[in-house]
């Protein structure tokens, strides 16, 4: 524990996407707590899926159906009471998004959790280290090449398609143990200007991946996507 003080301070320590199913720790140990000879302190848990409040320091819990829940931890010693939440993403899938530095992907992740989808934001930007931005996007790539593989979607937001650009070189240059299959996932191109501009830049990208489509989309309709099960869904709605 931290230094005992006059106040509780406490403090959620567990990762913020958590897979559908897998047992997970919720740990309060970090918390700052009175003086012991203030009494003990009493931890409690809720988990925002309906199930019983956990009690103790440290807590297992499992959660059963996808989607954003906010675990509220409370602690009780004597007369003094706090309460933190944590908000925490359960995922069933996961997806990618290339995006400008300077876009703001923060409400698109939250998005994405509540309907059960780990979206992990690559930024592709110039390194801070000297490399260009496509040196350092190739290295991102290559640092999330197992997090790449078991994505179901692959959007890429960023502006005249520079982002799926430099995916498909990417690709091109790495060595074929590495590569994966690129047909059973939903490749999304986002468009701010007009369609056929962004089609015809995304053209040479479709030659090299090859994937059953690429769709070509405005950020409105990412809710409807994430709401959506498989492809088929996609492309009726």
């Amino acid at each position: 524990h931290a230094l005992a003080a006059d106040e509780i301070i406490p403090k959620i320590e567990v990762d913020q996407f958590i897979e559908i199913g897998k047992q997970v720790l919720f740990d309060a140990s970090a918390s700052r707590l009175m003086s012991p000879s203030e009494g003990s302190p009493v931890f409690s848990w809720i988990f925002d899926d309906g199930s019983r409040t956990q009690w103790g320091e440290k807590s297992a819990h499992r959660f059963e159906t996808p989607g954003r829940y906010t675990v509220k931890l409370k602690i009780k010693q004597v007369r003094t009471r706090e309460t933190i939440e944590r908000s925490v993403i359960v995922y069933s899938r996961k997806a990618i998004l290339v995006a400008d530095p300077d876009f703001d992907a923060q409400g698109l992740v939250i998005q994405a959790g509540e309907q059960g989808i780990w979206l992990n934001v690559i930024p592709f930007e110039k390194a801070e280290t000297g490399f260009s931005a496509e040196e350092e996007f190739g290295r991102r790539l290559q640092e999330e090449i197992d997090f790449l593989r078991e994505a179901d979607m692959m959007i890429f937001q960023t502006k005249s398609a520079a982002g799926l650009q430099n995916f498909s070189q990417w690709w091109q240059k790495i060595s074929p143990e590495n590569q994966f299959d690129l047909q059973e996932k939903l490749w999304i191109q986002l468009a701010e200007g007009s369609l056929d501009q962004t089609k015809k830049l995304a053209q040479a990208s479709f030659v090299i991946l090859s994937p059953k489509f690429i769709l070509l989309t405005r950020m409105e309709a990412l809710n409807l996507i994430f709401e959506s099960q498989d492809m088929d869904q996609i492309l009726d709605k």
